[in-house]
């Protein structure tokens, strides 16, 4: 995957070899304008780690208040076997 940043800091996501992004994100999730490309970059390349390593430590935050958010744990099963 590769990303960009526009002149607006607009971020967009492409899987390697396509022209078309498959993620555009013109801001924060909560719709707070990025703060600059350094704050957008560091978002998209989170996202990518998050997408492309499940077992990777954080996941991207839906504002600069909470980037980057720790990666939920799995739900441990939490069926009894039955006897």
């Amino acid at each position: 995957m590769r990303y960009e940043i526009d002149n607006n800091n607009a971020v967009r996501i492409f899987d390697d070899g396509e022209e078309i992004p498959f993620t555009y994100q013109p801001d924060w999730p909560d719709t707070t304008p990025w703060k600059n490309a350094e704050e957008a970059k560091n978002w998209a390349e989170i996202m990518i780690e998050a997408m492309q390593n499940p077992d990777s430590e954080f996941i991207p935050g839906t504002s600069p208040d909470n980037h980057p958010m720790p990666r939920p744990k799995p739900e441990a099963d939490t069926e009894e076997a039955s006897d």
